[in-house]
């Protein structure tokens, strides 16, 4: 089973928890999710605390899905796990938050080549098996 890590904005909490809550529910894969007591005790830390979460979440995952909301591509530390997940040739999706009015700006996944899909839980294990090839297929 994969690992997930779910890199999203905290501003779609509520959403985000959607997804991880489908990953555990089917049993796609096992997720890293950063809920608010872990996130908010990096923060303490300040920006090396996050730093050091976002990297460990990175490093112990085998894929990355971007919660894509309103802001997320604005985001530093989404933008951060982005170039950590690049730099160590992790599989990388977006995905669409589910329960958002409008979809958030997915180009820059797209952009670098990535690929940004709508939220449909029955397609999860799909989108992540597909990532984690493509990152296989770049290690080599």
């Amino acid at each position: 089973m994969a690992r997930l890590y779910l890199s999203f904005n905290y501003a779609d909490y509520q959403s985000a928890t959607i997804v991880n809550n489908a990953c555990k529910f089917k049993q796609v894969a096992s997720t890293i999710f950063l809920d608010e007591s872990i996130w908010n005790g990096a923060l303490k830390k300040g920006e090396a605390g996050i730093r050091e979460l976002v990297d460990t979440a990175v490093s112990r995952s085998d894929v990355t899905a971007f919660l894509v909301g309103r802001t997320t591509y604005s985001n530093k530390w989404c933008l951060y796990a982005l170039r950590q997940c690049i730099e160590k040739k992790k599989g990388v999706f977006g995905i669409h938050l589910p329960n958002q009015m409008s979809p958030g700006r997915a180009e820059w996944l797209t952009g670098k080549g990535f690929p940004v899909h709508e939220w449909d839980s029955n397609s999860l294990k799909s989108y992540i098996i597909t990532a984690v090839q493509k990152s296989l297929t770049k290690a080599s």
